[in-house]
């Protein structure tokens, strides 16, 4: 599975890929004494989407955020280059650790 750069604006796509996630993880369970293989190849899938999910989240509240923030105090350009920065992984935990709040949650 192949991330997009924009997938954590598309809601739809994040609720997809998660129940998408739920069925493998599910087809795992009925079949892990079975069929070894598949059921290994259906929890790493589940595995690798949910880890999308929760980093599409977790842009997607951030990216929110920040546009929140923009209209209460962060200078705009500030708040355009930490929107921008939610391609890269430090930009994430930055904004993870700052700025998330649990009124959204």
């Amino acid at each position: 599975m192949e991330s997009n750069r924009n997938d954590f604006r598309n809601i739809a796509k994040i609720i997809t890929t998660f129940n998408s996630a739920q069925k493998h993880y599910e087809r795992f369970l009925e079949i892990k004494g079975c069929n070894v293989e598949k059921a290994e190849d259906d929890l790493n899938t589940s595995g690798v989407k949910l880890y999308f999910v929760f980093e599409w989240i977790m842009k997607y509240h951030l990216f929110n955020r920040y546009e929140e923030l923009a209209g209460t105090g962060m200078p705009q350009a500030e708040a355009q280059v930490r929107k921008n920065g939610l391609l890269k992984a430090d930009f994430i935990y930055d904004g993870q650790k700052y700025y998330v709040t649990t009124e959204y949650l």
